[in-house]
């Protein structure tokens, strides 16, 4: 799973929402293995996409603008929240699509993105007022 990948497919729903790519860091461990985040800023939050080998899928935080750049599975700060946890959105996105390769997985990844983010921006929105 790269980087370039996920800026490629999901990078553009975030540009589309206000927020612009602040800060790549891809040469990152996470439990001994390699992992990778990209983070975004928008007006009134960042929002981080992470993968780790250790996991081996990607996961959305989102955290207020001023928390640092820092992998969100390990979140020092204590400022970086996991967006599913954060959405009241019932709906299911599904199963990973399993065999049909790359592309078929990246777009249900940015479904799942999509499905998830705009409840989650709000709860978090109203929890920082």
């Amino acid at each position: 799973m790269s980087y370039l990948d996920a800026e490629r497919v999901i990078g553009p729903s975030l540009a589309a929402r206000g927020f612009r790519l602040e800060h790549v860091a891809d040469d990152l461990e996470y439990g001994g293995r390699p992992a990778w985040t990209l983070f975004y800023r928008g007006p009134d939050c960042k929002v981080q996409l992470c993968w780790s080998d250790r996991n081996g899928g990607l996961t959305y935080f989102l955290a207020p603008v001023g928390a640092p750049n820092e992998l969100g599975l390990i979140n020092e700060s204590r400022q970086w929240q996991y967006m599913m946890a954060l959405s009241d959105n019932p709906a299911e996105p599904g199963t990973p699509p399993i065999g049909q390769g790359n592309e078929a997985l990246w777009n249900w990844l940015k479904g799942l993105f999509d499905n998830y983010f705009e409840s989650a921006y709000s709860v978090f929105r109203h929890q920082s007022e």
